[in-house]
């Protein structure tokens, strides 16, 4: 069994990585339609390299006793998991934990799409509320 790549983050680093599960969580759950558009954006395959099991903390489903390490409930895994990654996040995510073992997928960065779930092309930057705007 390979050590915890989590062990050698910041604590910073720890926390941005439980909050993209729940982000994840919450995006699968409460925004499908963001998801959607995502993943309709999303290229390529698993690399197989095990890094979006160790996320936070190293999946217990997750196998390393052989070469190459495998999932051994593959076919009932959660959606967090059959739908990683969402976004370029988790690219980024991913990459803090395996750095040199390139993901297999690629993500298209949206501007038009919001992560509450809604696409808003017609809305322009000039149009969107100045964050002074948004303090009452």
């Amino acid at each position: 069994m390979s050590p915890d790549p989590n062990a050698n983050l910041s604590f910073s680093q720890k926390f941005r990585l439980l909050f993209g599960k729940a982000r994840r969580f919450y995006l699968i759950h409460f925004r499908p339609k963001y998801v959607e558009a995502k993943l309709s954006g999303r290229e390529g395959e698993c690399g197989r390299s095990g890094a979006c099991c160790k996320l936070g903390f190293v999946c217990p489903f997750f196998d390393e006793t052989t070469e190459v390490g495998f999932c051994i409930i593959h076919k009932t895994r959660p959606a967090n998991c059959r739908i990683f990654p969402i976004d370029e996040r988790d690219i980024a995510d991913r990459n803090l934990i395996a750095p040199n073992q390139p993901c297999g997928f690629t993500v298209q960065k949206s501007d038009t799409l919001s992560p509450t779930g809604a696409a808003f092309p017609e809305l322009k930057k000039e149009h969107a509320p100045a964050h002074s705007d948004l303090r009452s």
